[in-house]
Order: C-alpha cells, then structure tokens, then sequence
C-alpha cells in the first residue's frame, strides 16, 4: 500500500510543472553526457584548451572545504618535485607541466593522468586528505557542434543555450560589492 501511494504521489508530482517555478528548472534544461563518442570529442577539446592554455579551465575542490581548519592544497603527479601546499591552488604549475612533458602524448594519456593525479589538501594540523582525482575537480564549458557542455564533478553536462545564456544574465545584473578597508594599527 505504501508503496501504490509513493508512486502515484511521484508520478503526480512529475506531471505538475512548479517544479520550474521553485527553482527547479534546471531539471529540464541540464543532462549527463552518456554518448562515448561525444565524451571523447569534449575530452579532445579539455585537452587542446589545457595544451593551448585556455584561461577558462579550473581546478578547484570538489566538496565542501572547512577553510578555517587548512593549510593550503597541492597537485601531485609531477614527478618527485616537492608537493608544497598553498592555500591558493597553483593548478597553473601542474597545466604547464602536463603541457611540457606531455606535449608529444595522445589525449588518451592525458586524460588517463587527470585521472591519476590528485588534488590534496592538507589541514591545520598537517594531516593529508586526497579531496579527488584532478579530472574531478576540472571546472570547463566548452561549445561543441553548436552545444554547451559543461565539465564538472568529473561529468560532462548538456546545458540548454539558452538556460545558459539566462543564468548568465542573472548575475550580470548583481550589482559589485564594493568594500572599503581602514588601516588598523
């Protein structure tokens, strides 16, 4: 019984469109790539935009950090190169290394290190915690064959033109904050 109820309950609830209204509407305009093939053409294009030092890639973590409580994060996978952490993220040194000692390499190598590698953070009292692998925690929109696609979570996402182009529109129109600091003795 319970069960016939939370079915009809759910599918009534799929049919109703409020869902749009209350902040929902993303459900209709944002999917999963499953298609291999048009992963592998966005994965083709994450890697032209690492080799061509695309400024529109990042790197960041992909849960909630407790800032209070961390010293900084690095990236390994560059050899024996000392993993010093920062708490600004320098994904910019790891990009350049992949960009040096794997120029010649295949995309397929590229992607597979992305994988490998790993975002690390470590806490206030040093302790180490490996957050994700690097390609989970790549942020990258990409147009391809006249779609949007975002990366991110280590997903590829469909994202309607047009959603897109009005969220974007969204936060244009907040305003700046504007702060003013006092010097303090």
């Amino acid at each position: 019984r319970k069960l016939i109820f939370f079915v009809r309950t759910a599918f009534g609830l799929i049919l109703q469109s409020t869902y749009r209204t209350n902040g929902f509407e993303w459900l209709d305009n944002i999917q999963d790539v499953r298609d291999n093939n048009v992963k592998e053409k966005l994965n083709d294009l994450l890697v032209k935009a690492i080799k061509d030092s695309d400024e529109s890639l990042h790197i960041s973590p992909n849960k909630i950090i407790d800032w209070e409580n961390i010293n900084g994060f690095y990236l390994t996978g560059m050899k024996k190169r000392k993993n010093k952490a920062n708490i600004d993220l320098d994904y910019e040194t790891y990009l350049n290394y992949i960009r040096r000692y794997f120029k010649d390499k295949n995309n397929a190598a590229i992607i597979r290190k992305l994988k490998k590698d790993k975002l690390v953070v470590v806490d206030g009292s040093d302790e180490e915690e490996t957050i994700s692998n690097v390609y989970d925690s790549v942020i990258f929109e990409e147009v391809c064959e006249n779609k949007k696609y975002l990366l991110c979570f280590g997903i590829w996402y469909e994202v309607s033109k047009t959603f897109y182009e009005k969220i974007r529109s969204r936060i244009r129109k907040i305003k700046k904050a504007i702060f003013s600091y006092h010097h303090v003795r």
